[in-house]
């Protein structure tokens, strides 16, 4: 469990200095700034170890307005206390997420993260056999359903529901925010859509399905996303 993130960039005063000695730096994995302080969020007046713990999606909470691209990051976890001779398990992921925009490609992180968490915790039981089946709605009655059937071999059905025209994209991404399928790309009327779908070279595994759509003007108007399983 992360118990302190810190952020540093050049030209910086605390608490985004960098840590210039082992003192320093040790101060930091505490969640305070290099000089021992405790580092104040802006939005809530109080103290905290997580700078920029906000959401910058909803906008909610602090978030990084400070424009600088050349920025390092600190994550720490712990202390531990571990006796002679123990051992324990260290699990790390890299999660990436690529969406149209910015704000969209942390929304993409978000879903990885929480799959690449629901992987991990399900490492030693057995297969999901059965999900959730509940369509999921989006803005003015945009609607995705579940992929049926789901777990699924060798082909699944999506359907979608558009309360009016737009340019649809449809695509698949496994669990690294790759995109391995891309199913529409067009534009389309208002109504309901099926798409029967047979993935060819793909292993089994968990994957998400996303749905965006855009107005005529190009402004992302729906974004809707479910999970599905490929069991070969």
């Amino acid at each position: 469990k992360m118990t302190a993130f810190q952020v540093y960039f050049g030209g910086a005063v605390a608490p985004f200095l960098d840590p210039e000695n082992a003192e320093a730096a040790y101060r930091t994995l505490r969640g305070l700034d290099v000089h021992g302080n405790p580092i104040m969020d802006p939005t809530t007046g109080r103290p905290t170890r997580f700078v920029w713990s906000g959401d910058p999606v909803s906008g909610q909470g602090w978030v990084d307005n400070s424009g600088h691209r050349d920025k390092r990051f600190l994550m720490s976890a712990g202390a531990f206390d571990f006796a002679d001779g123990d051992t324990q398990e260290v699990a790390m992921a890299i999660v990436v997420g690529q969406g149209e925009t910015g704000l969209e490609s942390v929304t993409v992180m978000k879903e990885n993260a929480d799959l690449a968490r629901q992987a991990f915790d399900n490492r030693n039981v057995p297969p999901v056999v059965s999900v959730e089946a509940r369509p999921q709605s989006g803005p003015a009655g945009f609607r995705l359903a579940q992929n049926y059937p789901n777990p699924f071999n060798p082909s699944t059905t999506f359907v979608y529901t558009l309360p009016r025209d737009g340019f649809v994209r449809l695509q698949v991404f496994d669990l690294s925010g790759r995109a391995v399928a891309s199913l529409v790309d067009a534009r389309q009327p208002a109504g309901e859509h099926r798409l029967e779908w047979r993935p060819d070279g793909l292993a089994s595994g968990v994957y998400v399905y996303r749905l965006l759509v855009r107005d005529p003007a190009g402004k992302s108007v729906a974004r809707l996303s479910k999970k599905l399983i490929l069991l070969k």
